[in-house]
């Protein structure tokens, strides 16, 4: 069985979600997935759907945090111009059901 942490952003009030270590026990593993939903004036919501284990190796858009003087331990995901078309092309909902049905 899968777990699933629902995440969403608000394009223009911020660009960054943090998703706390201690929500999945400091692990990452194959069923744990964040649920992100993206908000942007006058757009459509924007469902992607991402595998914990991306934090393994942590990047521009994935982002692991161990700072404990601002918040507390988390995983990130930085949101940006050039990190769109990475989500859009690795983890749109939509294109993760059609390739589950093929």
């Amino acid at each position: 069985m899968g777990v699933v942490y629902l995440a969403t952003v608000y394009i223009g009030k911020t660009n960054y979600v943090a998703i706390p270590k201690y929500y999945w026990n400091k692990e990452l593993r194959e069923n744990l997935y964040v649920a992100l939903v993206l908000f942007m004036d006058e757009h459509e919501p924007i469902f992607y759907l991402i595998p914990s284990i991306v934090w393994s190796t942590p990047d521009e858009l994935f982002t692991d945090s161990d700072d404990y003087s601002r918040n507390k331990p988390s995983w990130g995901i930085n949101i940006s111009k050039n990190t769109i078309p990475i989500l859009a092309e690795k983890y749109w909902f939509n294109n993760i059901m059609l390739n589950r049905k093929s």
